[in-house]
């Protein structure tokens, strides 16, 4: 019992160092662009103040979700070297992401690398919590909610890099916020574990909360939803992106059909 009391308050001491690391990290990450901002003002500096609360709240939730996930890891006697260490890099992201908001294709990509590693960080929670069942179905459906929206903010970072006319674009943040609350709430439903009766699983609660995918349960989290919602996010992010392109091309279409005529 005192070697597994021992190792529990050293993975907590492993805790509050990244704890402290996300505070140092988040600080100067944060700092330094408005920093940058002060010092160096563009015309771009508005859609680089909207990226980088973006990120921020991009980041404030993923911390959250980090807390959810590693307090039951602590319970459980598992956190791993290789998971504190993938931390350590998570957190240094974070601070990379929020410093290099003034350019739109490295603040999506950075996204897309977070994202993936994500993904390692819960294949090594998997690894470790093989012995418990009910731990390692959590983390199994984590990783399943984790590779899918990698997959999601990757498309985002792909989309912009083909089509360099999107640098200063704002759609991104838009689409960026969207996927991050999706995740988010889904994590959220997992904890809440509404009741089939409730009224928010009615038509009407699905309108109010303007939400046709509202989940009543966590049993009802499923791949199909997620790739369906995904899908659909990028088609609006990709015809908000080119509606431009559309618009010239339908009028030239347009024009070439009264000369025609």
């Amino acid at each position: 019992m005192a070697i597994s009391r021992d190792r529990v308050d050293f993975q907590k001491e492993r805790v509050d160092l990244v704890k402290r690391l996300f505070a140092v990290a988040f600080s100067f990450g944060l700092a330094g662009r408005i920093r940058e901002l002060y010092d160096n003002p563009t015309s771009d500096d508005i859609t680089t103040v909207v990226r980088l609360i973006t990120g921020v709240i991009f980041v404030v939730i993923c911390w959250d979700w980090f807390h959810k996930d590693i307090k039951k890891d602590i319970e459980n006697n598992y956190y791993s070297s290789l998971r504190f260490l993938l931390d350590v890099i998570i957190t240094l992201a974070y601070m990379t992401l929020l410093y290099i908001s003034n350019n739109n294709n490295c603040w999506l990509f950075m996204l897309f690398v977070i994202f993936l590693l994500f993904l390692v960080w819960d294949t090594l929670a998997i690894l470790e919590l093989q012995k418990l069942p009910k731990c390692y179905d959590k983390e199994v459906n984590d990783l399943h909610r984790v590779m899918l929206w990698a997959i999601y903010f990757g498309c985002l970072w792909a989309i912009q890099a083909s089509s360099p006319d999107l640098s200063q674009s704002l759609f991104s943040c838009l689409f960026v916020f969207l996927g991050i609350a999706i995740v988010r709430y889904e994590v959220n439903i997992a904890v809440w574990k509404w009741t089939t009766d409730t009224w928010k699983d009615t038509w009407v609660g699905r309108c109010l909360f303007g939400c046709p995918f509202v989940i009543r349960s966590p049993r009802r989290v499923g791949n199909a939803k997620r790739i369906i919602i995904i899908i659909f996010l990028l088609l609006l992010y990709f015809l908000f992106e080119n509606f431009e392109l559309f618009v010239k091309l339908l009028f030239k279409n347009f024009e070439l059909l009264v000369k025609g005529s």
